[in-house]
């Protein structure tokens, strides 16, 4: 447990917590079975995930070390231009759908009027002018990076294409750019949506795969350890 209980996460999480749930300090061990499930070789994880990469990887050593085996390969982490996305709302958290500001996040389903809306009430703050500067101006920056993500250029293109504009004609052009993205997201989603036996078909073929997988997986762990 102190492997677990030491991680950042847990501790940033756990403090504001009367009663922390066994849960919360053991999730990374499902997020190591879900990837070692199915062999995963490569990891999409973000920078606050780090340290549970590396559990992982150390938990994946030393199950090999102890069997004598190489049966589970060590994840390698893919690498992102940008790791973090920040919350529209404060650009010092991440980030999340399950924050309870619904104004602090973009969600692939939004449509054009509520990316708009949301996109406008981002914070800022009182400067006009669009530089990037993380520190001394991590709202404003937060919003260039998001433009740069969507429209595939770095933070500095991005300042200069859009010197002269103010904060707000720069908002509205940012919404434009992830609207421009996300349409054709929504158009499979609604269409998806009209087509309820494809979903249950997809979701049971699915489901039987990862089964197939996880299942072998977990065959062969318990003939290599001796349970069998």
């Amino acid at each position: 447990m102190p492997s677990l209980t030491g991680l950042s996460q847990f501790k940033d999480k756990s403090k504001s917590l009367k009663a922390v749930p066994v849960g919360l300090a053991t999730y990374p061990l499902l997020q190591a079975a879900d990837v070692l499930g199915y062999h995963s070789s490569h990891v999409l994880v973000g920078s606050d995930q780090t340290q549970h990469l590396e559990l992982l990887k150390e938990i994946t050593r030393s199950f090999n070390s102890k069997t004598g085996t190489e049966y589970f390969s060590i994840p390698q982490r893919v690498h992102t231009s940008c790791p973090k996305i920040k919350s529209l709302c404060d650009p010092m958290i991440k980030m999340s759908k399950s924050d309870p500001k619904i104004k602090s996040f973009i969600s692939l389903v939004d449509s054009n009027e509520v990316v708009i809306e949301k996109i406008k009430s981002a914070l800022s703050d009182f400067n006009p002018e669009i530089t990037f500067d993380p520190e001394k101006r991590p709202a404003v920056s937060n919003l260039i990076t998001l433009y740069g993500e969507f429209a595939g250029i770095s933070t500095d293109q991005v300042v200069e294409d859009c010197s002269g504009l103010n904060t707000l004609s720069f908002k509205l052009r940012l919404a434009s750019i992830i609207n421009e993205h996300l349409e054709p997201i929504r158009g499979t989603y609604h269409q998806l949506l009209c087509d309820e036996s494809t979903l249950w078909e997809v979701l049971e073929n699915g489901g039987k795969r990862a089964r197939q997988i996880v299942t072998k997986t977990l065959e062969d762990v318990k003939t290599i350890v001796g349970f069998r």
